[in-house]
């Protein structure tokens, strides 16, 4: 197939192969990575890397797909275009509150209390798109879908009872920390660190997902598996999958256990308050 046809433009593959390989190139100078370190994490050769980033070769989909997700940016950022639908998703967060895009590529939405939410650009249009399309099918506004979503839960008399809050410190230059707060108590706090902050803002914005999800009473099921990226998160929530990617998998297992112990200590801090 085409480059052309994949863009649905007409536009010279050669210029394409090009812009699309000093666009992976960056990104990878912006990660800190050399081609051999960026091959043993994504499982590509050196040559592979090199013939995508010279502009020699057009990398496979699915590569693109996953150094997209590596990355944290969108295809389409890679593929050099700007991208209609997130800039369209970013004014819908304005209503909001403050939307400012970070050093790492991730946008951070503040809200007027100040909580906070992280999103790559491809879970930024799939949340704005998913309360959006739920607003229409109820009679309440997208700041309500949103913030019933991602705030505190308050939609059931159990979840009422649910006091809880996870939100993020960073502890060095490098290093982040999530924090999932419950009970309304400063010991009830379960903690995991992150050497690489870009990766504990990614798991932030999983957490803040889809937490609330599960506290809703949905089927869920949260586990880590391993992708060409590293390792995967995956939670599977009423039919519906959100996934998280990083480095090693001995940090999605740690994370899969965090999830799993933050809904458990918070499910079980509301029954015993009843």
């Amino acid at each position: 197939m085409k480059l052309g046809k994949i863009l649905s433009a007409n536009i010279d593959e050669t210029d394409l192969k090009k812009l699309v390989g000093d666009n992976l190139k960056k990104l990878r100078e912006k990660a800190g990575l050399t081609q051999e370190q960026l091959g043993e994490k994504i499982g590509l050769t050196v040559t592979a890397i090199a013939a995508n980033e010279q502009g020699k070769t057009f990398p496979k989909i699915a590569t693109l797909n996953f150094l997209a997700d590596f990355y944290g940016v969108s295809t389409d950022e890679i593929l050099g275009r700007k991208s209609s639908d997130v800039d369209a998703a970013i004014n819908c967060l304005k209503s909001l509150g403050r939307v400012e895009k970070t050093e790492n590529g991730m946008y951070c939405l503040t809200l007027e209390n100040q909580k906070t939410f992280f999103f790559t650009e491809e879970n930024l249009v799939d949340v704005v798109e998913g309360a959006k399309e739920k607003a229409l099918e109820s009679d309440k506004t997208f700041r309500q879908i949103f913030e019933n979503q991602f705030a505190k839960v308050k939609n059931s008399e159990r979840n009422d009872k649910m006091n809880w809050d996870i939100s993020i410190a960073y502890n060095s230059a490098k290093g982040a920390s999530i924090i999932a707060e419950y009970g309304g108590n400063e010991d009830e706090v379960l903690e995991m660190f992150f050497g690489d902050k870009n990766e504990a803002e990614t798991a932030l914005s999983f957490a803040q997902k889809v937490i609330p999800l599960i506290l809703d009473g949905y089927n869920s099921e949260v586990y880590g598996g391993e992708s060409p990226a590293g390792a995967v998160v995956i939670a599977k929530i009423d039919g519906r999958a959100y996934r998280a990617i990083f480095c090693d998998k001995w940090t999605a297992r740690e994370f899969v256990d965090f999830i799993n112990n933050t809904v458990e200590e918070i499910v079980n801090h509301a029954e015993t308050s009843v």
